[in-house]
C-alpha cells in the first residue's frame, strides 16, 4: 500500500474517531465532570509528580477532553495549551471554564506519520486568574469558618493559588474571617530528625509547604518549642503551643489535642484527610496497637541528644474513610476556597466518628496485607499480628 493510500485511510479513520467522540463527549462530560475518583487520586497526582509542575511552565495537554486536567494544571500555575479533535469536547471545556479564559481555533490533525500538523492545530490557552481577598473571604464564610473560633489548617498552596497577595494574602484572608478573637493554627514541625529544633530559626518541613513556613515567621505568631511544632496566632495561641515535646506527636497534650479540647475546626485546603493530623489523635485515643520506632534530636545542656520513641505511623491513605463517615452524618462542609477543593469539620467530630469505627477494627486505617503497602505492612508487623 502506497503512502498516499495510507494517508487517506488514516484521515478516514480520524474522521470516524472524531465522530464517535463528538457523539459521546457530552455523556462523558456529565459522567466525569471535574474528575472521578481514579483521576483525582491516581492519574492526576501521578502526572503532577512526573511533570513536577512549576509556575509559568508551558504544558501541552493533548486529547484534553473537557479540560479537566488542563484546569488542574493551570491551578498549579502552568500555562496550558490544550488540544482535542472533538469540537463537542471543546464546547464542554468552554462551558466548564468558569474561572479561566479559553481561546480556541480550528481542530487537531495528525499527519500520516503521527506528528502534529502545526498549521491545523487547535490551541486552547487556559489562564488561571488570581482571586481577590474579598472572594477568598466569601468562600471561607460560605464553607462555614467561624469568626472567633479556633481553626487548624492543613493546605496545599499549589492547589489553592493563584490568589492576590500570594501566601501572605491567603493567611490574611484566613485571619480576617476568624477576626481578632479567633485563633489560626498551622503545622510547623521540622523535617530534620538529626538536628535540634530551634523555634526561632528552624524552617518548617518542606512537605508542609510555603504557607506554613511563612506563617511561623510572621509577627505575633507563637511556635511550639519542640520538634513536633505547630504555630498559632490569636487568643488561644499560647495554650495551644505551650506543651512540652509530645511523644508520640499527636497525643492529647499536643497542639492537635488542644485544638480538639477547644472544639476547634479543621480546614483541609487542597489536601485530603491523609494530611489530617487530628486522625492521629483519634488513633491515640482509640489505643491502636501499632507503633513504629523513630527518633528526634533535642538540645540538653547545650548538646544534641537523640530521643527514641514509637509513633502510630503508616501511609495514611485510608484516612480517606473520614470523608464518607463525616459526609454521611452531615458533619463535613465542602466547597471551593481559592482554586482548591476544601473540607471543613470540627476536630471533635473527626475524632468522634473515627473512634466509633476504630472500636470495631483498630487496624482499620492500615491497608490489608494484600495491598502491598510497605508502610502499612510495617505498622501491622509491629502489632505482632
Amino acid at each position: 500500500m502506497g503512502p498516499d493510500r495510507q494517508s487517506e485511510e488514516l484521515q478516514e479513520l480520524t474522521q470516524q474517531t472524531r465522530a464517535i467522540w463528538d457523539r459521546n463527549a457530552r455523556f462523558w462530560d456529565a459522567a466525569v465532570g471535574e474528575g472521578n475518583l481514579v483521576q483525582s487520586t491516581l492519574i492526576g497526582p501521578a502526572c503532577e509528580r512526573l511533570l513536577a509542575v512549576q509556575p509559568n511552565m508551558t504544558i501541552l495537554d493533548v486529547a484534553c477532553g473537557n479540560g479537566v486536567f488542563s484546569r488542574r494544571l493551570a491551578r498549579l500555575g502552568a500555562q496550558v495549551v490544550a488540544c482535542d479533535f472533538s469540537e463537542t469536547f471543546l464546547e464542554c471545556a468552554r462551558a466548564r471554564n468558569t474561572r479561566f479564559k479559553l481561546l480556541a481555533s480550528d481542530c487537531l490533525w495528525y499527519k500520516s506519520h503521527f506528528l502534529l500538523n502545526e498549521a491545523g492545530m487547535l490551541e486552547s490557552q487556559i489562564e488561571c486568574h488570581a482571586l481577590s481577598r474579598a472572594v477568598l473571604t466569601e468562600q471561607l464564610h460560605a464553607l462555614g469558618v467561624e469568626a472567633g473560633g479556633v481553626l487548624l489548617v492543613h493546605m496545599s498552596f499549589r492547589a489553592t493559588r493563584p490568589i492576590e497577595g500570594g501566601p501572605l494574602g491567603l493567611i490574611e484572608a484566613l485571619r480576617g474571617v476568624l477576626g481578632a478573637t479567633g485563633t489560626l493554627v498551622m503545622p510547623s514541625w521540622s523535617g530534620e530528625d538529626d538536628e535540634p529544633f530551634d523555634p526561632l530559626t528552624t524552617p518548617a518541613a518542606p512537605s508542609l509547604g510555603i504557607v506554613a513556613d511563612l506563617f511561623w515567621r510572621l509577627p505575633g505568631v507563637l511556635r511550639s518549642n519542640h520538634f513536633h511544632a505547630f504555630a498559632a496566632i490569636g487568643p488561644e495561641a499560647a495554650w495551644i503551643t505551650s506543651d512540652p515535646l509530645p511523644l508520640p506527636p499527636h497525643i492529647p497534650e499536643s497542639p492537635v489535642g488542644r485544638v480538639h479540647d477547644l472544639n476547634g475546626q479543621v480546614l483541609l485546603l487542597g489536601v485530603g484527610h491523609d494530611a489530617n493530623t487530628t486522625l492521629h489523635l483519634a488513633e491515640i485515643l482509640a489505643g491502636v496497637p501499632y507503633r513504629l520506632p523513630t527518633y528526634c534530636t533535642v538540645l540538653q545542656d547545650g548538646r544534641p541528644v537523640r530521643i527514641d520513641y514509637e509513633e502510630n505511623d503508616h501511609c495514611c491513605e485510608r484516612f480517606a474513610f473520614a470523608d464518607e463517615w463525616l459526609r454521611a452524618r452531615g458533619l463535613q462542609s465542602e466547597g471551593r476556597v481559592g482554586h482548591a477543593h476544601a473540607r471543613l469539620a470540627r476536630a471533635r467530630d473527626i475524632v468522634g466518628v473515627a473512634l466509633k469505627h476504630l472500636a470495631g477494627d483498630p487496624l482499620l486505617f492500615l491497608h490489608p496485607p494484600s495491598a502491598g503497602c510497605v508502610e502499612c505492612d510495617e505498622a501491622r508487623r509491629s502489632t505482632g499480628a
